[in-house]
């Protein structure tokens, strides 16, 4: 019998977005002719939601429509700046390896479009590591009321029916990510790598290969 690790993307396999969805959020904000500006924290706080999200919190006037062209525009802008930003998270390729090479399932989950989600994986080399894809529509994205947790953890349980895995973790940066995970029964990991934890949590990490001592009794961390 395998195991299975659930993995958030943004903050957790992915290393330094924040700046960049604050340079291209900014970038969509002013182009719009907004006053409101984010910063690393206000990203750090929003992580877990759809990019939609973000911006009705700093702009509360804003129609659907708006929001919805200020998000095509970061996106947009996004995608020119992101090589000057995004990288995988220390140790991302080596845990990932060492899942695969063992046989185990890997599962991606974000709240990521689906079609910007290759792209992702591509850019950082380990789409060929991953299994399976959660990530969300254009118009659960533009959806004011679109509940994250839920969704996630449906789609979660639909990939989880009628399989069988000896050990089941689920690892992310945010609370939404450890909510998910508790709704559907598996360990929860919180990974911070300033050491910040979280209660909600069963595991806090900062570092990504604490994932191998949790599935493999043979594997020994060496820093």
């Amino acid at each position: 019998m395998n195991n299975l690790l659930v993995s958030d993307l943004h903050g957790t396999l992915i290393d330094c977005n924040e700046a960049a969805v604050v340079e291209a959020t900014n970038y969509a904000l002013e182009k719009h002719g907004r006053k409101e500006r984010v910063d690393i924290e206000y990203c750090k706080m929003k992580q877990g939601e759809p990019w939609a999200n973000y911006f009705r919190l700093k702009c509360p006037d804003a129609s659907k429509a708006e929001i919805r062209r200020m998000v095509e525009d970061a996106k947009e802008f996004g995608l020119k700046i992101y090589p000057n930003y995004v990288k995988p998270m220390a140790h991302t390729l080596e845990v990932l390896s060492e899942i695969k090479r063992r046989g185990d399932t890997i599962v991606t989950i974000s709240s990521t479009t689906y079609n910007a989600f290759d792209g992702y994986l591509e850019f950082i080399g380990i789409k060929e590591f991953v299994d399976h894809k959660i990530g969300i529509t254009k118009e659960q994205e533009g959806n004011d009321n679109f509940d994250v947790v839920g969704y996630k953890s449906e789609k979660l349980k639909e990939f989880l029916n009628g399989k069988m895995f000896e050990k089941k973790a689920m690892v992310g940066d945010s609370e939404l990510d450890a909510r998910v995970g508790k709704r559907v029964g598996l360990t929860t990991f919180f990974f911070n790598r300033e050491g910040r934890k979280l209660e909600k949590a069963d595991k806090n990490i900062t570092d990504l290969r604490d994932l191998l001592s949790f599935f493999y009794k043979d594997y020994n961390l060496e820093i």
